[in-house]
């Protein structure tokens, strides 16, 4: 198992995102994600369309890859090659992704979404993406979050 994470980190590091391919590994490579996941449990990795999130075992949210719907929830639409950490979102208990954007429950129960929202997915009238983490209204006492193409639900 530690070698498939091994392996899937890699790849990510390399591209930015899973499945494309890069020249060489940049030096730095071995050092970004240490500490980020664990191989005990408590973490999870989410794949969209061109970006990725990771939950760590402390509830901290981190993302990188293509952003332009500001899926990647850091307040920007500019590619984040390397993780960065979410500041304005914690306690964080399930994370998801959908094509353009991530939705997250809390260990309160409530939900938040970011990134694209021409269907509607983030939970709000459909109008433009927005690229910081945003609670959906009305929604608090949720067990489980999971994202698709345009579309989030939650249990």
């Amino acid at each position: 198992m530690r070698n498939l994470w091994m392996a899937l980190l890699w790849a990510v590091l390399l591209t930015g995102h899973v499945g494309a391919q890069a020249a060489q590994p940049p030096s730095h490579a071995a050092r970004p994600l240490r500490g980020v996941l664990s191989t005990s449990g408590g973490s999870s990795v989410e794949l969209g369309e061109g970006h990725t999130v990771a939950l760590d075992a402390n509830g901290s949210v981190w993302s990188w890859g293509n952003n332009g719907n500001g899926q990647l929830g850091d307040g920007t639409r500019r590619e984040r090659a390397l993780p960065t950490e979410l500041e304005t979102i914690a306690r964080v208990k399930f994370i998801d992704t959908g094509t353009r954007h991530t939705v997250a429950l809390r260990e309160d129960g409530t939900v938040w979404t970011w990134g694209a929202n021409r269907m509607g997915q983030l939970g709000r009238p459909a109008s433009v993406s927005e690229p910081t983490p945003a609670r959906v209204p009305d929604l608090t006492s949720g067990v489980a979050v999971e994202a698709g193409g345009d579309h989030s639900l939650m249990l």
